[in-house]
């Protein structure tokens, strides 16, 4: 927890414009990805909540693609993502990741290359996964209008 107030004080000190802040952040579970091909490395960090109404796309039980139909339900969908290393980030963002027991929270704090702010997220739990992007899997099955998106930043006058 002390990293976490060092970064966030560290953030303020070092920021060029006051918008330049610790943006927060919460949603339901965080998922840490290695999607990278080989010899790649790729890693996003993916915001997920849970929905108990929404635009599910239905899916081809044997092969996934998508059939055209839709229905409403209830499920997990991605409130958006980030990618925090690639080819164009090849030394990537330094995750902090703290576990709060006594609550059962987790918080991750990250530098934010799309908004150029450091930003904390705080969930009830953290997933690591090696597996294909599952952000854009979960485009095919939930409809990306309804992602409701990070908290945006405070723009200055």
């Amino acid at each position: 927890m002390i990293k976490l107030m060092i970064l966030c004080v560290a953030s303020l000190l070092f920021a060029p414009e006051i918008n330049n802040l610790c943006v927060e952040d919460s949603c339901d579970y965080i998922e840490i990805n290695d999607f990278g091909e080989t010899g790649e490395d790729r890693k996003q960090i993916v915001f997920w909540e849970w929905r108990k109404r929404g635009v599910i796309h239905v899916q081809r039980k044997i092969t996934g693609e998508p059939t055209g139909l839709v229905k409403y339900g209830a499920g997990f969908t991605v409130i958006e993502y980030r990618t925090i290393q690639s080819e164009a980030f090849p030394r990537g963002a330094k995750l902090v990741v703290s576990h709060d027991y006594e609550n059962s929270r987790v918080t991750v704090i990250f530098w934010d290359n799309v908004d150029n702010v450091m930003r904390m997220a705080t969930a009830k739990w953290i997933v690591y996964t090696k597996c294909p992007d599952t952000e854009q899997s979960n485009i095919k099955i939930w409809a990306k209008g309804q992602r409701k998106g990070l908290t945006e930043p405070m723009k200055s006058n």
